[in-house]
């Protein structure tokens, strides 16, 4: 009998009131107990108290969920595995870039707009795509570097320009949010989620920085 364990109590009952240390070795004990009558053969492995740091996982007790959002957990895993697999490939880590395109005549007559008013137009479509696609690899892989976020904003001459980009890039399969403020139901901006530079600036070509 293992040293420690009362003559009295079973290696059942002590497994179902002992810690978990104490459950360990009654896990161990019980292999033992099991090998070491006649006509078993002892095929285990070494059961001495001394080696319980080889015998930490066992059927009693489970590690609990190290994240608390498993679902998000996975995305930024699937980010993780895509930066390990460049790494690993020699090839230098994607610069992941957010475009943002946003009409210049609401500033000027007749609509006037005040800079703060196109700011807001620009953060709120800059905003829903983020949220719209973010279980995308990439917009993972971007919000993970805070400090090192990329915005890079465009000016569309009018509404029909900027509609215009909306369906060119829609029929790319782009991904994409188209703004509508209201309530006047307007297109104001349109943001890209983030994306590799090299994948979508020949469809932004035209347009200048906004200025």
């Amino acid at each position: 009998m293992q040293p420690g364990f009362p003559p009295t109590r079973t290696p059942k009952e002590l497994c179902w009131t002992a810690t978990p240390s104490t459950a360990e070795s009654c896990f161990l004990f019980r292999i033992q107990f099991k090998n070491s009558r006649p006509g078993r053969s002892s095929n285990t492995q070494p059961t001495d108290p001394s080696m319980l740091c080889a015998f930490r996982r066992t059927k009693t007790w489970r590690r609990p969920r190290l994240h608390p959002y498993p679902s998000m957990h996975r995305r930024v895993g699937s980010a993780i595995q895509m930066v390990r697999k460049m790494a690993g490939s020699g090839a230098e880590p994607q610069i992941l870039v957010q475009y943002l395109v946003l009409r210049k005549d609401l500033a000027q007559a007749p609509f006037s707009w005040p800079t703060g008013a196109l700011v807001a137009q620009a953060c709120h479509a800059a905003t829903a795509a983020l949220h719209l696609h973010r279980d995308h690899p990439h917009t993972v892989a971007y919000l993970r570097e805070l400090g090192r976020m990329r915005k890079v904003v465009l000016e569309a001459a009018d509404e029909t320009t900027l509609k215009e980009l909306a369906e060119a890039l829609q029929q790319k399969d782009i991904d994409h949010m188209l703004w509508l403020e209201q309530p006047e139901n307007i297109a104001t901006c349109i943001a890209l989620r983030p994306y590799p530079k090299e994948e979508v600036s020949q469809y932004l070509k035209k347009f200048r920085l906004f200025k």
